[in-house]
């Protein structure tokens, strides 16, 4: 069942006032909210989805299509996942980028620090009439620590952040994106992170990018889409070098000093690599490369937020980040790295070039991918034989016959990981 454009949102009076009460409550000066109405609103431009287990939220994308925001099956895995993946430590404010009904930010709550706050910002006010109708709200609302920032003009919302959390141009802000939200209100968010970009030296001319022919150094650990960019960059008519090392077998400081001397001898005017393969945690290379005035480009096809949350080293403007999926634009340059744009995925024609199927496939879906069995079983065979693990394995598999139920999560039952298929596997019984 589905809400009307037009209908009340259906979640109860009592949700609702209790909301409303936890919200009257709060101290006036963090928040920005529009006229709070005395009663749940008619939606207009927001969907309320109640059929599947969880209540969900269809809104009206700027491009035209609805964006559902939440799953109907799995909402609360959803936003434990999302939580996990959350800049924790990075600062004392977090600024949560999209409300949905508040699953993630629910589920953030318990992982903040003791002096971390937790912001939100949302651009349409009946998506939060939707959450105050619901969803239970109370604890984020009466949380000390927690501000909602409420406003479809994005340099308002971006003038108060500056005014109440962000203090020297916004250091010290961290973007935690909710991505349904950034994809449905992509421009919105992208000019209210926009508002905040690091204090850093004035930017100089980037050296041989304005040549005709570049020499490109290529960091490769025999990671896919590898080939495929080197052909690209060939086609072009560039000169390519591959600097190679073995991604598992080859330790960080020796793949610094490879790429260093490759960068000796062949005088890259650019050094480009995927998913920011062959960069150190600690930032390095791109300082070296940044006072060599060498530009880079690391084109991410996973999520970029999990791999850039460990980097700790200086940013560069001349470090420039493509992604996939261009919802991940607003988080990436709360990280500091300005130069952010996206590059979909794609393949290579020559390389991959299947022959059409002579029987025409009926199905009006079908599913393109890999399970990664096969790599994953090898995987778990050679950290099975790993002296190290089956020291402390043989301790989990232990305690796991021990009855710990009661201080542990239904989910995080030792029992339960029995089950599992891969800790049979790692314990040899399939």
């Amino acid at each position: 069942m589905e809400t009307k454009i037009g209908k009340p949102a259906q979640g109860g009076s009592g949700t609702w006032e209790k909301n409303l009460c936890a919200l009257k409550a709060r101290p006036q000066g963090p928040d920005l909210l529009p006229e709070q109405p005395a009663r749940p609103p008619q939606l207009h431009k927001v969907r309320l989805l109640t059929a599947g287990e969880y209540p969900s939220l269809q809104v009206m994308g700027q491009e035209g299509r609805r964006v559902t925001l939440h799953s109907s099956r799995r909402a609360l895995a959803e936003a434990e996942e999302l939580a996990q993946a959350a800049p924790i430590g990075k600062s004392r404010f977090i600024v949560a980028l999209g409300l949905g009904l508040g699953y993630h930010l629910l589920a953030l709550l318990p992982l903040l620090g003791e002096e971390q706050h937790l912001i939100l910002v949302e651009n349409e006010p009946e998506i939060l009439w939707a959450a105050l109708s619901t969803s239970d709200l109370s604890p984020f609302l009466a949380h000390p620590r927690t501000a909602l920032v409420v406003s479809s003009e994005p340099r308002q919302a971006a003038r108060h952040l500056q005014q109440h959390f962000a203090p020297r141009n916004g250091n010290g802000l961290s973007f935690w994106g909710h991505p349904p939200s950034l994809r449905a209100h992509r421009a919105y968010y992208q000019e209210v992170v926009s508002h905040f970009k690091p204090l850093r030296e004035p930017a100089s001319r980037a050296l041989g990018l304005k040549k005709d022919k570049l020499k490109v150094l290529l960091i490769n650990p025999d990671y896919f889409l590898i080939p495929e960019v080197m052909r690209g960059f060939q086609q072009l008519g560039h000169e390519v070098r591959l600097t190679r090392f073995h991604k598992r077998r080859d330790q960080g400081d020796a793949v610094l000093r490879r790429v260093f001397t490759d960068i000796r001898n062949f005088s890259p005017d650019l050094v480009f690599t995927v998913n920011h393969l062959g960069f150190d945690r600690e930032g390095v290379l791109l300082e070296a490369l940044h006072r060599l005035r060498v530009p880079s480009v690391s084109w991410y096809v996973d999520s970029p937020a999990i791999i850039l949350s460990l980097y700790d080293g200086p940013k560069s403007d001349l470090a420039f980040i493509f992604v996939w999926d261009p919802t991940y634009i607003p988080e990436v340059r709360s990280l500091g790295f300005e130069r952010v744009f996206p590059l979909p995925l794609a393949t290579d024609p020559e390389i991959f070039s299947p022959p059409r199927a002579r029987e025409t496939h009926q199905q009006a879906v079908a599913f393109v991918g890999n399970s990664m069995m096969g790599a994953v079983r090898q995987k778990l065979a050679r950290l099975r034989t790993a002296r190290i693990f089956r020291f402390f394995f043989n301790d989990y598999e232990a305690l796991s016959r021990l009855d710990l139920s009661a201080a542990w999560k239904p989910s995080y039952k030792m029992k339960a990981w029995r089950r599992t298929p891969w800790f049979r596997v790692l314990a040899g019984k399939d």
